[in-house]
């Protein structure tokens, strides 16, 4: 497989007030990954696609990075961009795992919930096996995307 295609990783660093949960959590859910994905190049793993990390500034303020950046790179984003993953908002709270997007990618958010084992014992004794079953749960038993568009 070619690496001319981008999977996009963004979130930005300014925030409203004193950014907890919108951008901090987001810098965390970032900075992990970009760690990994570094290890597991040093020591051989080469990505079926260019991933790029990205870091907006002056976001709250008008979208001003990344609108800018966009502008710059519209036509090679528009005709090689095939993910853009924004993390600003990660972490909320004690909730389950959320996801939200166009309506393309949610049969494979769906299906990888599922696939994804539940950590918690407890949650596992009362029959949510995967992240899929908690995220239902948390939704009042209704299946993700069911009841309303892709939440």
């Amino acid at each position: 497989m070619s690496t001319d295609r981008y999977v996009l990783f963004v979130n930005h660093r300014d925030a409203w007030v004193f950014g907890s949960i919108d951008p901090s959590s987001g810098t965390a859910a970032m900075l992990e990954p970009f760690r990994a994905i570094g290890a597991a190049v040093r020591n051989g793993w080469k990505p079926r696609r260019t991933i790029v990390f990205c870091s907006w500034g002056a976001e709250e303020y008008g979208l001003i990075g990344s609108a800018e950046w966009v502008e710059e790179f519209q036509k090679v984003l528009g005709s090689r961009s095939v993910a853009y993953l924004n993390v600003d908002s990660s972490i909320r709270g004690g909730y389950s795992f959320s996801g939200g997007g166009s309506p393309s990618i949610k049969n494979a958010v769906f299906e990888a919930a599922q696939l994804v084992t539940n950590p918690n014992p407890s949650e596992i004794a009362e029959g949510r096996k995967n992240v899929y079953d908690t995220w239902a749960y948390t939704n009042g038993n209704i299946k993700p995307g069911e009841a309303t568009p892709f939440t």
